[in-house]
């Protein structure tokens, strides 16, 4: 059984359990992060900045889809926070 910290809510690993069983496969990590990208979208249309929605194109890549053209944003290596503040600078 995985040890759950106090401060951080994240599960630690011990010697005898393996990353995927700790945090998911990568396409369940996948499917968190479009749902994630999503939601943002649709929060993001409600803005009045033009924005229609948001999807992920690729693990590394959203796409702002606006009234009149698109935006690419690269989210490489971010946490959730950080592709949010990506994703808002690039509106």
């Amino acid at each position: 059984m995985a040890l759950i910290s106090c401060l951080t809510g994240r599960k630690k690993m011990r010697a005898n359990e393996n990353f995927t069983e700790i945090f998911g496969s990568d396409e369940e990590q996948l499917r968190d992060k479009q749902m994630f990208v999503r939601n943002l979208g649709q929060l993001l249309s409600q803005t009045g900045t033009g924005v229609m929605t948001a999807e992920l194109e690729d693990k590394d890549t959203v796409v702002i889809y606006f009234v009149g053209g698109t935006k690419r944003v690269n989210i490489a290596c971010d946490s959730y926070l950080a592709i949010i503040k990506d994703v808002v600078d690039a509106i």
